[in-house]
């Protein structure tokens, strides 16, 4: 099986580092180790222009390689391609071409210094069948419109992208290779002379048999830690950029080399891909006509393939999906009508929850839960003066425990309480820290009271979700819970938007005072804190306000 695992480019055992060095010709190479496992290759870029020029391998190859090469600039402005000759184990010859014509008139042969990447690999080394394949064809032109059939050896589930060039130079007419009716199971190719369009210069389309190299790429494949990007795109004779991430940010450690060729044959005019600009984020590209040859410049959209190779930035790992079957949660059975509630949306969120009364944490808190929520009720409040309650849930939440408190049990995970002004007693469970849950008897009128005011959003948060931010208002259910005072350190994520003044009802001064705030309880200064979200409110009774507390579980749970 062919396998594109890359070789790390980082690992000390097998760096694959980019080395210049001047070789022969006064080329300036771009070279580096194979970065496909289990296939030998190298690459490079080399400034070159229409003599022929030696690029000698560093790389030991068993076999003789197949090489593409590209020119990646546009320094001239006369049409030019890359020729090919003498490939062998150990290096290979290369230069400019532009195509003169058969009478020397379309252009002078001449040209600027041209950038060229190439990369060659050892075609033996690829197993076909795997979404990849190598292959070497020889034909005889008999004719311009003969079209020579080529088959995969292995078999794609669709038609791939195929790289192609030629590797011989045995004709004395320019040529370029063309393919067409690209299949599952192979394609057409031919070796095209520009016939021109009319003017002086046309060749006559026969040529003698040249060896035609190509890779066939399953487009599904992902190759990015191999060094490779590939992609298709319609282009035609205008430039346009095509970026290698969607947003066109860097996708590659230095600029890369681009291969592309053309992969349909909707316009009979020949033309060929032109390049410019690469960089680290794209390129820029084109279909070229030579207007010397009497064709007019202009061209369908052709779909073209394009492979990026050279050394990947590796993509940020995806976000971690959060599961609430990872975690335990144990809800306090208040005795109260809402705690199954409570229950029943984390477990139909997926936690695993136990449900027990607070005297089955009194003498400590099983390690292995990771959040408490605390209903209200009468309990919570009278519970949370006990000793070794407070002493427990501290110690749980200290260690990086998180609790959730609704109406009585956000009294009870309160640092403070204040009755009627007058500061209680003894503290609550004390992990709100920072802040005071004020209460004042008059509002236990309001248990089991239908009382649905509206509270504001303080400030954009995760418990809110994307239906509702700062500024907005939501209706909820109040049934006597308290007013909170919020400490420094303490989140104010929603208030009162009015006084606790139902009709009929005791009144209190509530408006613009907190009513969900969020806090953390780290009493020994380690930095592993325990999440506290406290209501006052009650999100848990009605279906469309079920939301806040499944988005205030996983977001105490993921901090």
């Amino acid at each position: 099986m062919f396998n594109f695992k890359k070789k790390s480019i980082v690992s000390i055992s097998i760096l694959a580092v980019f080395v210049y060095s001047i070789l022969g010709g006064g080329i300036m190479m771009n070279q580096a180790k194979a970065l496909i496992e289990n296939v030998t290759s190298e690459f490079g870029v080399a400034s070159i222009r229409q003599n022929w020029v030696t690029v000698n391998f560093t790389e030991t190859f068993s076999d003789t390689p197949t090489v593409f090469a590209q020119i990646q600039t546009e320094a001239g402005s006369d049409d030019c391609m890359v020729e090919l000759r003498g490939i062998t184990t150990t290096g290979f010859q290369m230069r400019l071409e532009e195509d003169r014509g058969s009478d020397r008139s379309w252009f002078n042969g001449g040209h600027y210094y041209e950038d060229v990447a190439w990369i060659a690999f050892d075609p033996t080394e690829l197993v076909a069948g795997y979404g990849a394949e190598a292959g070497m064809t020889n034909f005889y032109q008999y004719t311009y419109n003969y079209w020579h059939p080529v088959s995969f050896t292995g078999s794609f589930a669709e038609a791939p992208m195929v790289f192609y060039q030629t590797q011989t130079r045995n004709g004395g007419h320019t040529e370029r290779t063309d393919i067409s009716n690209i299949t599952a199971s192979g394609f057409s190719a031919r070796i095209e002379e520009d016939m021109g369009n009319g003017m002086p210069g046309g060749w006559d389309g026969v040529h003698v048999n040249e060896n035609i190299a190509y890779l066939a790429l399953d487009s599904a494949l992902d190759l990015a830690d191999d060094g490779i990007l590939t992609g298709t795109e319609g282009v035609g004779n205008g430039w346009e950029t095509i970026c290698f991430n969607d947003d066109c940010s860097d996708a590659f450690t230095a600029v890369p080399g681009i291969f592309a060729n053309i992969q349909t044959e909707y316009e009979s005019d020949t033309a060929q891909v032109d390049l410019r600009d690469v960089t680290v984020a794209g390129f820029d590209i084109r279909l070229d006509e030579v207007t010397q040859g009497g064709w007019d410049g202009l061209h369908v959209d052709e779909t073209v393939a394009w492979m990026a190779y050279g050394e990947v930035i590796p993509a940020l790992p995806p976000e971690p999906q959060f599961e609430p079957g990872d975690y335990n949660v144990l809800v306090i059975d208040t005795d109260s009508n809402l705690d199954g509630n409570v229950r029943d949306i984390l477990v139909g969120m997926g936690y695993n929850v136990d449900f027990q009364p607070s005297s089955y944490i009194e003498s400590g808190v099983p390690a292995d839960y990771d959040l408490i929520a605390y209903p209200g009720g009468e309990d919570p409040v009278y519970d949370a003066m006990g000793a070794s309650l407070q002493s427990s849930v501290q110690a749980f939440a200290d260690a990086g425990g998180d609790f959730i408190g609704i109406c009585g049990g956000a009294i009870a995970g309160s640092e403070n309480m204040s009755l009627a002004g007058i500061p209680w007693p003894l503290s609550m469970l004390g992990i709100g820290d920072g802040v005071t849950a004020n209460y004042d008897m008059n509002l236990t009128d309001y248990i089991g009271y239908p009382y649905d005011p509206e509270f504001n959003i303080e400030m954009d948060h995760p418990i809110f979700g994307d239906s509702y931010g700062a500024g907005d208002t939501i209706s909820l259910a109040y049934r006597g819970g308290p007013v909170f005072t919020a400490g420094p350190g303490v989140e104010v994520l929603a208030t009162y938007v009015t006084d606790i003044d139902e009709a009929g009802m005791p009144f209190y001064d509530a408006d613009g005072q907190p009513a969900i705030v969020a806090s953390e309880y780290d009493a020994n200064g380690d930095g592993t804190a325990g999440q506290v979200v406290l209501f006052a409110i009650h999100p848990e009774m009605y279906a469309d306000t079920n939301f806040l507390l499944e988005n205030a579980a996983q977001w105490v749970i993921e901090q």
